[in-house]
């Protein structure tokens, strides 16, 4: 499901179908019984977070791209420190960490922006871009 150039992912529990905006460090979620009505409350919730963002004076968070890169959450032993760290094989260098997986997959989605980011802002080619 796609509006205004986000995205949404679905779970199903006990007859309802609860949602997430995917790809946001921000958190926006939305539920429903029906089709229709998660799509309505998806809707809904983008543009109440836009709503809410121009509110606030904030710039409403743009979500990472569909084709998001594989990934990997590992934990780490006691000895490692505990908690988990994120990588994108795809990406090398590109790592973080986290106490929980979601954390860490938080953290990671802010990690790869800026390791994408990086070569751009300083006017070089990008190592990793078509692999």
């Amino acid at each position: 499901m796609e509006y205004k150039g986000y995205s949404g992912t679905l779970d199903l529990d006990e007859g309802v179908l609860h949602g997430r905006v995917a790809g946001l460090r921000d958190v926006i979620t939305f539920e429903g019984t029906t089709a229709a009505g998660i799509e309505q409350a998806f809707r809904d919730s983008v543009d109440d977070y836009l709503a809410f963002c121009a509110e606030d004076g904030k710039q409403p968070e743009k979500p990472l791209p569909p084709d998001l890169p594989r990934f990997e959450v590992c934990p780490l032993t006691r000895e490692e420190g505990g908690g988990y760290l994120i990588t994108f094989p795809d990406h090398p260098g590109c790592v973080a960490y986290g106490e929980t997986p979601e954390e860490a997959v938080a953290k990671g989605r802010d990690a790869l922006r800026s390791h994408v980011a990086a070569p751009r802002d300083l006017d070089r080619p990008n190592p990793n871009e078509n692999r």
